[in-house]
Parts: C-alpha cells; sequence; structure tokens
C-alpha cells in the first residue's frame, strides 16, 4: 500500500513540474498584453522577448500576436532595429494588421531605406484606405514616389490630393518635379509660379523660368535676325524691331530669375547666361563681368 502511495505521488509531482512551464508561459504572455494594452511598452518587451527566444529554441514559431507586440513595443521604445527584425517576422501573420505596417513604414524611413518604406506605405493604405493615418501616409507616399522618380504613379496619387496637401511647399515641389520631368511644360511652369509665391528662394523653380524665358527670347532673337539677314527691307526691319520689343521683355524677366538664383546659388553656369543677356542688351561692361564670373 504504502509503495503503491509513494508512486502515485511521485507521478502526480512529475505532472505538476511538467505543467509548471507551460502555466509561467501563459501567465506571462496575459502580464505581457496587460502591459502594452496600458502603455507599459519596456515592461511588454522584457515579457515577450524571453517567450519568443524560448520558442524559438525549441525550433517552433513563437505566437503571431507575440511577435507582433513586440515588434510595436521596440518601435515605441525607439529600438528601430529590434522593432524591424519582430515587426518584418509579423507582416506575413494573420495578426498584422495597418500598425504593423505603418510602424514599418515609419522605421525604414528612420533607416533611409525608402523602397522598403513605400512598400509598407502601399500596403497600409491598401489595408486601411480609410485608415487614422491615410492623409499622411499620402502624402508621404506621394513624395516618396517623387524622390524615387516614379512619375506616373505619383502623378496619378497626386491627383486625389486635398487642396491642404496642395499647399504643402513640399507636395508643390513635387507636382513641380513630375511635370518637369514628364515635360508637361505648361505645368510645370504653373508650379513653379506658384512654388515662388510660396518661397521666392526656391532655386529649382528660379531657375525653370529662369531658363524658360531666356529660351523664348534667344530663340526668337536667332529667328529674327535670320530672317533680317535674308530679306534687308524696311518692313522686314521694322518687324525686327517690334520682335526685339517682345524678346527684351522676355530677355529682362529671365535676367531678374538668374540675378537671384545667382546669388542663392553662384556657378559659372548662371554667370553665362546672365553674360549672354547683357550681351543682348549691349551692356558691355556687365557682360565682361560676368563672362568673367563664368570663367570664359
Amino acid at each position: 500500500m504504502n509503495f503503491r502511495i509513494r508512486n502515485l505521488i511521485m507521478l502526480l509531482f512529475v505532472s505538476l513540474m511538467a505543467c509548471t512551464p507551460a502555466r509561467n508561459i501563459t501567465h506571462n504572455s496575459q502580464q505581457a498584453h496587460e502591459a502594452f494594452l496600458e502603455g507599459d511598452y519596456r515592461q511588454a518587451l522584457s515579457l515577450y522577448e524571453p517567450m519568443i527566444r524560448r520558442s524559438r529554441d525549441q525550433g517552433q514559431p513563437a505566437e503571431d500576436l507575440v511577435v507582433k507586440r513586440a515588434g510595436l513595443a521596440a518601435w515605441q521604445l525607439g529600438e528601430t532595429t529590434k522593432a524591424l527584425e519582430y515587426l518584418e517576422v509579423a507582416r506575413h501573420s494573420p495578426q498584422a494588421g495597418p500598425e504593423t505596417f505603418a510602424a514599418l513604414a515609419r522605421a525604414y524611413r528612420q533607416v533611409d531605406n525608402l523602397s522598403r518604406e513605400i512598400t509598407n506605405l502601399e500596403q497600409y493604405l491598401e489595408l486601411a484606405p480609410e485608415g487614422p493615418e491615410k492623409e499622411t501616409f499620402r502624402k508621404r507616399l506621394f513624395i516618396t514616389y517623387v524622390e524615387s522618380r516614379n512619375w506616373q504613379p505619383a502623378l496619378e496619387l497626386g491627383a486625389s490630393l486635398d487642396a491642404a496637401a496642395r499647399s504643402n511647399e513640399d507636395i508643390m515641389d513635387g507636382y513641380f518635379q513630375i511635370n518637369k520631368n514628364l515635360e508637361i511644360e505648361a505645368q510645370a511652369t504653373s508650379w513653379a509660379l506658384e512654388l515662388l509665391k510660396k518661397n521666392q528662394n526656391h532655386t529649382g523653380a528660379l531657375r525653370w523660368l529662369a531658363e524658360k524665358h531666356y529660351r523664348l527670347a534667344e530663340n526668337r532673337y536667332q529667328a529674327e535676325t535670320r530672317a533680317y539677314e535674308q530679306n534687308r527691307t524696311n518692313r522686314q526691319y521694322a518687324q525686327l524691331l517690334e520682335a526685339f520689343e517682345i524678346l527684351n521683355t522676355d530677355f529682362r524677366i529671365s535676367l531678374s530669375y538668374f540675378l537671384r538664383l545667382y546669388q542663392l546659388q553662384p556657378s559659372q553656369a548662371v554667370a553665362g547666361y546672365i553674360a549672354n543677356i547683357y550681351t543682348r542688351f549691349n551692356d558691355k561692361e556687365k557682360a565682361a563681368h560676368y563672362n568673367r564670373l563664368a570663367g570664359r
């Protein structure tokens, strides 16, 4: 009788010991989730990580929600590398949700990985087109498309941005870059003018407008001069003078932009343009000065 009792006690003890780790895991999981939901991310992460390591040591994947929340907690704590490690695993699970992709997008922006930032911005907007981050992420995705020279997707997304977004200088610059690179000249010019209203020192807009008016003036100058050389009549001369009045206006507009641009970003190329305009105005002294600055 005593022998049987002793065996039963031993079996019961072994059984209880076997159940203890499982109970501890369950208890720790509950504590971790409670800490996470209460915003105590340091405590949550300190409980999640041993659970993840234990699963890995046993050759088993950790619970999806544990990995996801470990990544989100790490992100909240500013531990970007750790957040990326866990969230890259979580993004493939059914538990991922928009918040995972939002954190991944921000984390990849922080480590300057543009292509992965774009991927996660797109994933967030696909999963949560009306989510709380939609406006912020749509604007950011537009800018990332511009930065990565994805002009057509940027153009399509830009068409749906609201008026508030369109008044932001970075967004306006994006529209300018898109139209310039897609050679939609009228729209590029329109956005350049809008940018200068927002920021009179926007060098890209200054250069675009300066070069545009210079081309208009110089091309007409060359065409009218050739026409007069081929037909030296009083009528043709009168037409030449009339054309000079118009093209000189374009030269003056171009000069005003180039002079402002040169103050902001001195360069031999810009100095060369200025010298050419002063040559057309027959201002030999200023033309010589800017020719020297142009290295001529």
